[in-house]
């Protein structure tokens, strides 16, 4: 059962996941410090909600029907490595684990401030039942195209803004920007899924952005999200150059030389958008999936290396 449970958490998905609490801890370092033990917790807390998310889909899919219809043999419960009894109590166990880690996280920040630690408790518990309503029962949101929403909410402001805000107890325009950023990278990682599983979705009724608009539009809404995202970062980068500048005003040349910084992530970009229009099997698509949760967390370590280097 370990196996069937070790193949449902998806370890290639823990990457994304890793993005947001190195994201929040490379900016807190930049702009104010960093707390080691809250990004442990942080990381550790978000790393129990991808998994809980990828344990909620395995059941929540099966149960409906959708993965059968996929005839998807990546998937612990349709291979039947494992049973629908095992599988349910793993996402309540998963579920119990993330709560107490994120427990732990509230109360390395907020100590001594009982309202910040309920307040953040509430998104806690909502990021808990958001990971396991994407797919488990009859209102999962994931089947009513609201998942690019959530998963942007969650992996974008509340995995960055609420995890800086963890180490600084401080908000800022930087911060928000990135947050936006990286919710729209993840949001990229959903939509390669939905573009993949335009057909199977179709027939299993499970409404997504993509087999609503078709590949080709579904394509230029990746193409949307990426670029968009690449430049929010470009902009944060000029902005904390600026900052770092301050009553010295830098030649334009100084400024025009920055996105360089991010140059090979945009090429990556284009090159994955140029991928999708022309393969067809699902392996493909999984390996451009996996490529941009691996260049989200590499754009995360990006900034790590920014705030060391430059700042």
């Amino acid at each position: 059962m370990f196996k069937a449970l070790f193949i449902a958490s998806r370890p290639k998905t823990l990457a994304l996941a890793l993005a947001g609490p190195i994201v929040a801890a490379a900016m807190a370092s930049i702009l104010f410090q960093w707390d080691r033990s809250i990004f442990l917790w942080h990381a550790l807390t978000t790393i129990f909600l991808q998994i809980l998310s990828n344990y909620a889909n395995d059941y929540g899919d099966f149960e409906k029907g959708t993965d059968q219809r996929a005839k998807r043999n990546d998937r612990a419960l349709t291979a039947g490595l494992i049973s629908q009894t095992a599988m349910k109590k793993a996402v309540f166990t998963t579920a119990t684990l993330a709560f107490l880690s994120g427990i732990a996280l509230l109360n390395q920040s907020f100590s001594s401030n009982g309202i910040y630690f309920a307040f953040f408790l509430i998104i806690g518990i909502a990021a808990i039942a958001a990971a396991i309503k994407y797919t488990m029962g009859a209102s999962a949101y994931g089947y009513k195209s609201l998942g690019d929403v959530v998963v942007f909410l969650f992996f974008g402001p509340v995995a960055i803004l609420g995890g800086f805000y963890l180490h600084t107890h401080h908000l800022g325009l930087d911060i928000l920007l990135i947050s936006v950023a990286f919710g729209l990278f993840s949001v990229a990682v959903l939509n390669i899924n939905n573009i993949r599983d335009i057909q199977s979705d179709r027939i299993s009724n499970k409404k997504t952005l993509a087999n609503q608009w078709g590949k080709e539009k579904a394509i230029s809404y990746q193409r949307a999200l990426l670029l968009t995202a690449w430049l929010l970062n470009v902009y944060v980068l000029v902005l904390r150059q600026l900052d770092v500048w301050g009553e010295s005003k830098p030649l334009f040349k100084d400024i025009a030389l920055l996105p360089i910084v991010f140059m090979p992530f945009l090429m990556a970009f284009l090159f994955h958008c140029s991928r999708l229009k022309t393969i067809e099997e699902r392996s493909d698509y999984n390996k451009q999936l996996r490529n941009i949760a691996l260049l989200t967390l590499a754009f995360a370590l990006a900034w790590v290396l920014i705030g060391l280097l430059l700042f």
